[in-house]
């Protein structure tokens, strides 16, 4: 599998002192600390890469809610070192936003961030119906893997009165 838009996030680096030291509660951190290995996932099989979920982890944990995707990476980065800096840096995958799941098990909705792409891309992503999970995140449906292994984010899902995403 892979993941050809892997980037460093100019946020992370970009963090400064000052921002980390914005009153965190002790909820607010212990939240980052359990729920960060939770939204981590394999980028592919056996490269050992990672990404974490940074946006999912934002809108899914309540007591992180209040917290940019940038003070999170940052505050994740200086608690854990250099290490961890490296995985916080990596951007999250391109995100499918109004999805839908078809028929053959494919996935339909628009592609956002996607690095140089401004507003969002109609797209379909070929997945294996028959492949087990091969992550946590997965097996949640907080993202899918297409048939070439690469990691798309699943945003939020097509509300049924909405009218379906054309394909381009």
């Amino acid at each position: 599998g892979r993941w050809p838009q892997q980037r460093r996030s100019p946020g992370v680096d970009a963090v400064s002192s000052s921002q980390l030291s914005i009153d965190w509660t002790a909820r607010e951190l212990w939240a980052l600390e359990d729920s960060v290995p939770q939204y981590t996932v394999a980028v592919g099989e056996g490269s050992g890469a990672q990404i974490i979920l940074w946006r999912r982890m934002q809108l899914d944990v309540p007591e992180l809610c209040g917290r940019s995707i940038s003070e999170l990476r940052g505050r994740w980065a200086a608690e854990r070192g250099a290490a961890a800096a490296a995985v916080a840096a990596v951007d999250s995958p391109p995100c499918l936003e109004r999805w839908e799941r078809l028929p053959d098990g494919s996935y339909r909705g628009e592609l956002t961030s996607v690095a140089g792409m401004r507003g969002g891309l109609v797209a379909t992503v070929e997945t294996d119906p028959d492949a087990a999970p091969a992550s946590r995140a997965e097996a949640e449906g907080w993202c899918v893997r297409s048939r070439a292994g690469d990691l798309f984010e699943l945003g939020a899902q097509r509300v049924k009165a909405e009218p379906a995403v054309a394909a381009a």
